[in-house]
């Protein structure tokens, strides 16, 4: 009759508890790097969209001359730029460019995209007659 001898190289292989202690670490390794890719994939959108609106910015201020007439440079404007949308507006104060994109839905952080008075590029306002001075008495 064979005995066996005991040996640290018989028992070869992992324990279900070890396995199972390795597959928990890694899933609790993977979760957290998931979340830093989600964050740097934000961040990234934040800034490409933050780099469209400033190359829309410079687009607008291109081809608007306060000079023209507030309905000229309403026309003058492209309306699709990439997957912005710019729609100008003329009223009682001037031209407004809102931005918009495929959805309807304005950017989440504008900046200062067009901080000239709300939005207003070029004001527009009434003209004055010009009025003689009153002679004061001497």
């Amino acid at each position: 009759m064979l005995i066996r001898k005991k040996t640290a190289f018989t028992d070869r292989g992992f324990t279900l508890l070890e396995v199972l202690v390795a597959v928990g670490l890694m899933g609790i390794l993977a979760l957290g790097l998931s979340e830093i890719f989600r964050q740097q994939i934000f961040i990234q959108d934040k800034v490409r969209d933050r780099g469209a609106l400033e190359d829309l910015r410079n687009v607008v201020r291109s081809v608007v001359n306060c000079q023209y007439s507030c309905f000229m440079n309403a026309t003058r404007i492209p309306a699709n730029q990439a997957r912005w949308t710019l729609t100008a507006v003329c009223d009682g104060k001037g031209l407004k460019v809102m931005v918009s994109d495929s959805k309807g839905k304005a950017p989440v952080f504008p900046g200062s995209l067009f901080a000239v008075n709300e939005g207003y590029i070029c004001l527009y306002l009434p003209e004055v007659s010009p009025v003689m001075p009153v002679d004061a008495p001497e």
